[in-house]
């Protein structure tokens, strides 16, 4: 199970504070998921989701990530501009300090149910009960809250007593993985435990010890890169992934994905890693020129050195070495060149080799990145024209047609600019992403008027789909008032 990266919140309430959902990807799909927790708080798997029946939260989400196994993340939205994002834990310091008073009454009845505070409970809830007219309805809100917290006390309790049996089955396991085995015995055991107890201190230092006191032969990269991606402060030996790195150059199952890892943790410059890289590049570019096997994501080492400027004649000179008519002409532009039309130096060859791809159009998002990049700094009207065809004639299933079409804003005419959305609109599949969006852009860039061609197909596009939310916006280029009325409620 790969990791989810978080994308975004959603929300039961369209303004803070309140409680909010954490939206995650799906690696190599266009869906988004939702955890789906256990008694523990931790992930046990994740759920299709369909944000579109909540209120989407303006707040840009923070860089994180979740494996099945792992604390699971929450999120509060108090402030206008700002989610904390934490485990239950965490989110309970984080609510401890915040007063009832200062959350609307149904948050707050959420937010005590959370902390565990009766008292302060009962006192918000009778407050939430005093909104319902009616004396029965309020009766029966406090009785059902109460009643929810008393089964929260059962719940934490039979948490409790298996929380102290999952740490003596921990125990058990760790005394078994401190036994002598083979390391293809070793591996798996300790890989069922990582996901049963998630990434334990003491299940990730015993690996550590396992690696430097006895070894794990072939094994020692894929669990040096799981140990970086799982333990928050990796390894007591410091020095031990840089020694794996230099004396495991020849593993090329295994050596990218622990070097890149220890870029990512330690994301500043850092020398030693960065000479390691060059290493790797100068064995990588000799086994490919006597292979004529090429792997791209290798190359991903090469970008990030270069974005760090570590010896660029270097970085050159393999690429001067690379005879791209062999490979993959849309990896070289995307991942390379991209970084060169950046390049202090000038690189005529560069230069003229962007101006001769981008004179034909192609259906690729490489073609529209080195278009975007390229644009700002070389502008004429054959340029223009290609990105406008592009537009009109190949993005129709892209996700990338917004974001070429948003760079072109202020270089078409108003007209012509809204008419490329509106026949977007028109022929694009709907199932992508960005169709809202290109929507919602279009709708807002007009003032409230779109034509009766977007509103149909805007209306077509919400009747494909079972949604509580987003219907205002599509609501206002309804034609009546019973129009509108009868959408927000169909």
């Amino acid at each position: 199970m790969r990791g989810r990266s978080l994308l975004s919140f959603c929300a039961l309430r369209d303004r803070s504070p309140c409680f909010v959902i954490p939206i995650f990807s799906v690696p190599g799909r266009n869906a988004v998921c939702v955890q789906d927790l256990d008694a523990f708080g931790r992930v046990a798997r994740f759920l299709p989701f369909e944000p579109n029946h909540f209120h989407p939260v303006p707040v840009l989400a923070a860089a994180a990530s979740v494996e099945v196994g792992d604390m699971g993340i929450l999120g509060f939205w108090y402030e206008d501009s700002e989610v904390f994002v934490g485990t239950a834990q965490q989110l309970r310091e984080y609510l401890s300090s915040i007063t009832e008073g200062d959350l609307p009454e149904f948050v707050a009845v959420e937010a005590m149910t959370l902390l565990g505070h009766e008292g302060r409970l009962a006192k918000v809830a009778t407050r939430a009960a005093t909104l319902l007219a009616d004396d029965r309805a309020r009766k029966s809100l406090i009785t059902r809250v109460m009643a929810r917290r008393r089964v929260e006390e059962r719940q934490q309790e039979l948490q409790r007593l298996c929380e102290e049996e999952r740490e003596d089955q921990l125990s058990n396991v760790l005394k078994r993985l401190e036994m002598a085995m083979s390391s293809a015995e070793w591996v798996p055991e300790w890989r069922r435990a990582l996901i049963r107890f998630g990434a334990r201190d003491e299940l990730c230092s015993i690996a550590e010890w396992r690696l430097i006191a006895i070894g794990l032969d072939d094994f020692e990269g894929s669990i040096l890169a799981t140990l970086l991606d799982r333990w928050v402060e990796p390894f007591r030996d410091k020095d031990l992934p840089y020694r794996w790195l230099d004396d495991h150059i020849n593993d090329d199952q295994n050596w990218f994905p622990v070097w890149i890892r220890m870029k990512n943790r330690y994301y500043w410059r850092n020398e030693r890693l960065a000479q390691q890289g060059i290493s790797y590049l100068q064995s990588f570019f000799e086994k490919a020129d006597k292979s004529r096997q090429f792997s791209w994501d290798k190359m991903n080492i090469w970008h990030r050195l270069w974005r760090e400027d570590v010896d660029s004649a270097r970085l050159l000179a393999f690429i001067d070495r690379m005879p791209t008519v062999k490979y993959n002409i849309d990896h070289f532009m995307e991942i390379i060149v991209v970084d060169l039309m950046h390049s202090k130096q000038e690189l005529s060859w560069v230069k003229d080799l962007v101006s001769e791809w981008l004179k034909v159009p192609k259906p690729t998002n490489a073609w529209v990145a080195i278009f975007i990049e390229s644009y700002g700094q070389h502008r004429n009207s054959a340029h223009l024209a290609a990105g406008v065809h592009w537009l009109e004639r190949l993005g129709r299933g892209s996700n990338q047609w917004i974001k070429l079409w948003q760079s072109l804003q202020s270089h078409l005419t108003f007209d012509d600019w809204t008419s490329l959305a509106e026949e977007w609109l028109l022929t694009a599949r709907t199932d992508l992403r960005s169709w809202f969006d290109v929507f919602s852009l279009l709708h807002t860039s007009r003032g409230m008027f779109v034509t009766e061609r977007v509103r149909a197909a805007a209306q077509r596009w919400l009747a494909t789909r079972n949604m509580k939310k987003r219907f205002a916006l599509i609501g206002d280029v309804a034609k009546t008032p019973d129009e509108r009325l009868h959408t927000e409620h169909s």
